[in-house]
């Protein structure tokens, strides 16, 4: 008995020995594991998307485009730039027509992004003028861009609150504003849209 009992200290003293140089250090402290699952950095390499809205008939719709990196300066280059020759074929019009510039201010503050319209982007006829409020309001306010709202700006001034008439018969507003303000003529309509 005494012989198995050496044999078993003996066997426990070596797995110690073992254990000790193998590189596992004896810490009582707990520690945790790593998660495989977990994900690293948002590392996005080659185009990504943004939502661009523009007019067919008499709605708003989403056209996604490719861009480099997503961002409100990006947004409003493709919206700038119009439907392309294969949505056009399909109807789908920009309202905002050149020379009319849309030009960032700043960065986002508290969800708002303030966008300098100029003389010419104010001197479209009143139709297209509705609905080219509502697609800059729709398109900075599409996820990924981190706003909720847009305040329009003429020179270092902001536009006050003011009516515009919708050619579906319904009115907006233009100043401060969000997509609640343009659901009436945006495709999908009002139901929950939040401001």
């Amino acid at each position: 008995m005494a012989r198995t009992v050496r044999r078993a200290l003996l066997a426990l003293a070596l797995v110690a020995v073992a254990a000790s140089g193998c590189g596992i250090p004896i810490d009582a402290t707990a520690h945790p594991f790593p998660n495989a699952t977990e994900p690293g950095p948002n590392v996005e390499s080659g185009p990504q998307t943004v939502t661009i809205y523009f007019v067919h008939g008499s709605k708003l719709v989403p056209v996604a485009r490719k861009v480099s990196a997503v961002s409100i300066p990006s947004a409003l280059a493709e919206l700038s730039r119009g439907p392309n020759a294969v949505e056009q074929a399909e109807g789908i019009k920009n309202s905002i027509e050149p020379p009319a510039s849309l030009v960032m201010v700043g960065s986002v503050q508290n969800q708002v992004v303030t966008v300098r319209i100029d003389a010419q982007f104010l001197s479209l006829p009143s139709t297209l003028l509705s609905f080219a409020y509502g697609q800059v309001v729709y398109t900075l306010t599409s996820p990924g861009l981190g706003v909720k709202a847009v305040q329009f700006v003429i020179g270092n001034n902001n536009l006050p609150w003011s009516l515009v008439n919708l050619p579906d018969g319904s009115a907006a507003t233009t100043g401060r504003v969000n997509r609640l303000d343009y659901c009436s003529v945006a495709i999908t309509g009002c139901a929950g849209v939040m401001p």
